[in-house]
């Protein structure tokens, strides 16, 4: 959703318009990663029951998982809006910039509840095996979130221009349906009841595998806002550009984390049933898929940047500086695409805390100091430690995937 936000904002020619998405999209992945975090557990537990057979224990931890994501999305929403404006002076934000990001902002916050919600019922219709519907939701969803950008963003069919405000309503509403085509379809899928969230008893071990998850977006993404600091302090068209390079690299992204998600349905489900060997196997098979999905959209990167970079933007400048970023982002795909898998299997196994430490270790000891030190030298620059630290990280994953410790992990 937030690509076609980007997509139709890049056609205002307003520079600060598609400034502000480069201050909203890593925030708002931060957060909604929180959401990720809560639903990690809830993943993991349905994963194991589905593999056992046992569908009223996915039932429930899927409706617990539900409603702690609910309850933690009210929570995040309230404090974010409290601390926005320290929050926007500290990624440094400024001027016409600073007031779009709070607008969208306060928009998109007001549904944070049901986004969390939706990722819940997501991970939970994943880990059962039931990957469809969410897909079906997701077409559904952006279709209408396209649709309202268009109407809301340029005021087609009699409706205001509201620009970055628009964009903000048309995610909020797609959001939304999201959500009730999930929950439908959890209904129907795992048989999921309103008694189901009675199932306290699930609540700790739900949160004692969520903790390290939660804990990861925390501390890296943190580090995704200290990362885009460095570029803000690089101006305005590279602050766009920067945001250009993210959306179209979501391209390749959304397949790969994909594939990661289905490994580690399969390779829960197959520690559920007790079949260790059937759990590597989907995991060898699923990183070479990725790897190969990545490499292909790499290639694209590098062999037309700038038709790509126009899909975003039509302002020359932008398209300049973003070029040669795509460029060197091809080269860290197939890395990135085996760090997803890698990482997705250790979180279906329940293994969160080896997924934490392993992201931890590539954006903070990898990332961070070297985006430090080249940061005088430029937003292609920035770019190239991606592949140092997509590298090291995948390196680091594989060693943990190859121990088998995460095999051993009780829920």
């Amino acid at each position: 959703m937030f690509f076609v936000d980007a997509a139709m904002l890049g056609r205002l020619r307003d520079p600060a318009a598609l400034g502000a998405m480069a201050i909203t999209a890593p925030l708002l992945w931060m957060l909604m990663v929180v959401a990720v975090g809560f639903a990690t557990g809830g993943f993991a537990l349905v994963a194991r029951a589905a593999g056992a057979g046992d569908r009223q224990s996915a039932a429930q931890a899927a409706a617990v998982s539900l409603r702690l994501c609910v309850l933690s999305g009210a929570a995040v929403a309230l404090l974010t809006t409290f601390l926005l404006d320290h929050i926007l002076a500290w990624m440094g934000a400024k001027g016409v910039v600073a007031t779009y990001a709070r607008a969208y902002l306060l928009i998109v916050f007001a549904v944070f509840p049901v986004a969390y919600a939706a990722q819940s019922a997501t991970s939970s219709l994943r880990a059962a095996g039931h990957s469809t519907p969410p897909f079906i939701a997701g077409i559904l969803a952006n279709a209408v979130n396209i649709f309202l950008n268009a109407v809301l963003v340029f005021g087609l069919l009699g409706a205001p221009r509201l620009g970055v405000v628009g964009a903000a309503f048309g995610t909020a509403a797609a959001q939304t349906l999201y959500f009730a085509l999930t929950l439908l379809f959890l209904r129907r899928r795992l048989g999921l009841r309103a008694h189901h969230s009675r199932a306290i008893h699930l609540v700790k071990p739900i949160l004692r595998v969520s903790a390290p998850a939660l804990l990861n977006p925390a501390v890296n993404n943190t580090g995704y806002l200290v990362f885009t600091s460095f570029v803000v302090g690089l101006g305005a068209v590279s602050l766009a550009a920067h945001r250009v390079a993210i959306s179209l690299e979501s391209l390749s992204f959304m397949p790969g984390s994909a594939v990661g998600v289905a490994a580690g349905s399969l390779a829960g489900q197959a520690l559920g049933a007790g079949d260790t060997k059937r759990a590597y196997l989907v995991t060898s098979e699923a990183m070479f898929v990725t790897a190969l999905i990545m490499s292909v959209a790499g290639l694209l990167y590098a062999a037309c940047p700038q038709l790509l970079a126009r899909i975003i933007t039509n302002q020359k400048a932008v398209i300049d500086a973003a070029t040669p970023v795509l460029r060197v982002a091809a080269l860290a795909q197939p890395a990135f695409g085996i760090t997803i898998v890698l990482v997705g299997t250790l979180n279906g196994a329940g293994a969160t805390t080896l997924a934490f430490l392993c992201q931890t270790f590539g954006m903070w000891a990898v990332r961070l100091p070297l985006a430090y030190l080249l940061t005088p030298y430029g937003l292609t620059a920035l770019w190239a430690v991606m592949i140092v630290h997509f590298g090291l990280e995948a390196i680091l994953a594989y060693c943990l995937y190859r121990s088998g410790v995460w095999i051993k992990e009780r829920l």
